[in-house]
């Protein structure tokens, strides 16, 4: 009886020694396959970079855009297996901050991407908010790219601060040969005295349509918060304009749009690229309307915008705005300086992004100077049928545009 029990004891040993065994083997051979679901989670190095989303006030609607943005850059980045650096491929961190519309807010959400240790931030949908951030980020010798802020102001003077869409030197340039292309030779602005980007805008335009050949615009400075910008646009209809400049955001220009024509005003209603997410309930008046924006899906597209289109589209269910395709590009824009840079560290990254003079993105082609892009704008018009592009303004067509025109309203007539 004792053999017969030491033996059952030697046969389970035996059978346990085996599945260990056979335990292992299996372990071993599933750690060498290849993770199907995330080709990134191998790769070694990793780039973080810090995405600072804003909810609420002027920017509202803009953090979906965001999102959706920086979603779709995770998935193309994790489809391609990685970010291309000098080293090889690399893992991409992407860490989204969210932030109230206040400066100050802003400026939290800023220092936090900083001691998270990103090494590129990107953020600052409005120039209120992306001024005081493009400060501290130049302080702190790190990346900082805006896909939203216009101010020319912003890039000026520094190392460490870009952007994706043009600035308002050029925009109000532009609108101004908008308008006296349309044969208007009067203009009033009403714009928000409380915000830089609107004041900023009025000021560039006004200047930009009298010195190709229009009269001096009249201007009036309200308060966008206040609903009633009746008295305001009165004076302003005073001067019999054929051209309404509104540099607002959409979250204001439809209710002015309203009182402008309940007032009975007929002529051309001009908006800026702050008219960007204007939906079809705020079209009421609207119908004829023309702004600009970067870029627009009913436009022109490239090879890389029609893919950027029609992957953004399967993804979230509708189009994207000029918004995503300037978030989408500012990460396009780190990942080309990250091929470039001989570290994944700021002061590298920002040498290679400082190198970088032309730049191909959703948005088309960027020729960069002092961090600020020169590129195209479009023509969009509020229609029935929405909102279309009605043309496309060339940066190189408007080199020289004011110095001409200035000579001519010196020593001929202004076309009346």
């Amino acid at each position: 009886m004792r053999v017969s029990v030491d033996a059952h004891i030697a046969m389970a040993r035996t059978r346990a020694l085996w599945l260990a065994l056979l335990l292992g083997l299996c372990l071993a051979l599933a750690s060498c396959e290849p993770a199907a679901q995330n080709p990134q989670q191998n790769l070694r190095e990793e780039l973080q970079v810090a995405l600072l989303v804003v909810e609420g006030g002027e920017a509202a609607g803009l953090d979906a855009e965001y999102r959706n943005a920086a979603e779709l850059v995770r998935r193309d980045v994790s489809r391609r297996g990685g970010v291309t650096t000098l080293a090889g491929q690399t893992a991409l961190r992407v860490e989204v901050i969210t932030h109230g519309p206040s400066v100050e807010e802003g400026l939290r959400a800023l220092r936090r991407a900083l001691a998270s240790g990103a090494v590129a931030i990107i953020g600052g949908a409005t120039s209120s908010q992306a001024l005081p951030m493009a400060a501290l980020a130049e302080e702190y010798h790190t990346p900082f790219i805006s896909p939203g802020a216009t101010n020319p102001q912003l890039t000026t003077g520094r190392n460490f601060v870009f952007r994706t869409p043009y600035s308002d030197t050029f925009q109000a340039k532009a609108l101004a040969h908008l308008c006296r292309d349309q044969g208007a030779v009067r203009a009033a602005v009403l714009y928000d005295q409380t915000n830089v980007y609107s004041s900023t805008l009025a000021t560039e335009f006004a200047r930009s349509f009298a010195a190709q050949g229009g009269h001096k615009p009249v201007l009036a400075g309200c308060q966008a918060a206040q609903q009633d910008a009746t008295g305001f646009l009165r004076t302003l209809l005073r001067s019999r304009p054929q051209v309404l400049f509104l540099p607002m955001y959409h979250t204001d220009a439809p209710r002015l749009v309203r009182q402008a024509r309940q007032l009975g005003f007929r002529g051309q209603l001009v908006g800026a690229d702050g008219w960007g997410l204007l939906a079809g309930k705020d079209f009421g008046g609207m119908i004829g309307a023309r702004f600009l924006a970067a870029w627009h899906p009913s436009g022109p597209q490239t090879k890389v915008s029609r893919e950027f289109l029609e992957r953004y589209t399967a993804a979230f269910g509708h189009q994207p705005s000029s918004v995503a395709a300037l978030v989408y590009d500012a990460f396009g824009l780190v990942f080309q300086a990250a091929g470039q840079a001989e570290a994944l560290e700021p002061l590298a990254l920002a040498g290679a992004l400082r190198e970088i003079k032309e730049y191909e993105g959703v948005v088309g082609i960027a020729r960069y100077a002092q961090g600020t892009p020169e590129r195209d704008a479009q023509v969009l018009e509020i229609t029935s049928r929405g909102i279309l592009t009605a043309g496309t303004i060339r940066s190189a067509d408007l080199a020289g545009t004011e110095r001409g025109l200035r000579a001519e309203t010196t020593t001929g007539e202004v076309a009346r």
